[in-house]
């Protein structure tokens, strides 16, 4: 399996003429509208075209700048707009952000600095709203991309829990989506019931910038390899699906791009990069 991420809306203009887009099985798009013309053209060639969606967050519009802070599941106004999921969910009277005990607006990971204008997901609020919003997407794309895999902060002016609406929104998108690949590489290893084709690894051996020799999975560090592999036993037991590592490589640091590969063939995993990486080392994930 070979999967190509856009996790940048710049990656098309740098990389999206390449033949490697047409080979891969799978295209993961973080801007399914801004690059809907060219994921056509990529679809003839029998391409899925997953796009990216999370329910954790969700954006106010109007604090969002037109065209920056393009990067990732956070995208600026210019996608937003015209992406049937985001426009959808967006802040409004049908759908709400977490208010924590204090009263004040939670913003995801609680990270003050986290991308101005988007917040944690209210769920209880916004369930009809989030699935009304995936069925509209998935109009045009093949499949969906889901991630941030934790339930958010409950919100207090909610009487119902986020781990309940997460469990009910979760099936139902497992009913109207017939592809789903489940990212797993942020706080938690696996909350929720995702019937999902392939779960994602994210920072799949990925080592930070002040130690760069270390493991890093699932937001947690390992000194040797026993370690690592053991984690990734554990995951492998408690997901019944396809397991995909795929590993972001800090500008410099392309030598764990090799590491990656050894340590994912180690555990029996596949494993992918991502799009800047493919291009730059299309060998690596032969």
């Amino acid at each position: 399996m070979k999967v190509t991420f856009f996790p940048y809306h710049d990656d098309m203009k740098k990389y999206g003429n390449r033949n490697i887009l047409q080979q891969s099985d799978f295209v993961i798009d973080y801007f399914p509208m801004l690059n809907k013309k060219f994921m056509d053209k990529i679809k003839q060639h029998d391409v899925k075209v997953l796009a990216y969606v999370s329910i954790y967050k969700v954006p106010r519009i109007n604090q969002i700048k037109f065209r920056t802070g393009f990067y990732g599941g956070s995208p600026a106004k210019e996608e937003v707009i015209i992406n049937p999921f985001w426009s959808n969910v967006a802040v409004g009277d049908n759908h709400r952000i977490v208010i924590n005990e204090k009263g004040e607006e939670v913003k995801p990971f609680k990270k003050g600095d986290y991308k101005y204008g988007w917040y944690q997901s209210c769920l209880s609020s916004g369930k009809k709203k989030i699935l009304e919003g995936i069925e509209l997407l998935l109009d045009e794309v093949d499949g969906l991309f889901i991630d941030n895999i934790i339930t958010p902060d409950d919100c207090y002016q909610c009487p119902d829990s986020s781990q309940k609406m997460q469990e009910e929104i979760v099936n139902e998108i497992n009913e109207v989506s017939d592809m789903l690949f489940i990212n797993v590489g942020r706080k938690q290893l696996y909350e929720g019931k995702f019937n999902a084709d392939v779960y994602v690894i994210e920072n799949f051996c990925h080592g930070e910038k002040t130690d760069p020799d270390r493991l890093y999975l699932s937001s947690r560090y390992y000194t040797d390899e026993t370690s690592f592999i053991e984690e990734m036993d554990l995951i492998k037991s408690n997901i019944d699906a396809k397991i995909l590592g795929y590993t972001k490589v800090p500008k410099g640091k392309e030598n764990l791009l090799v590491r990656s590969k050894e340590l994912a063939d180690k555990c029996g995993i596949e494993w992918t990069t991502t799009l800047k990486n493919l291009g730059a080392h299309p060998q690596s994930n032969q």
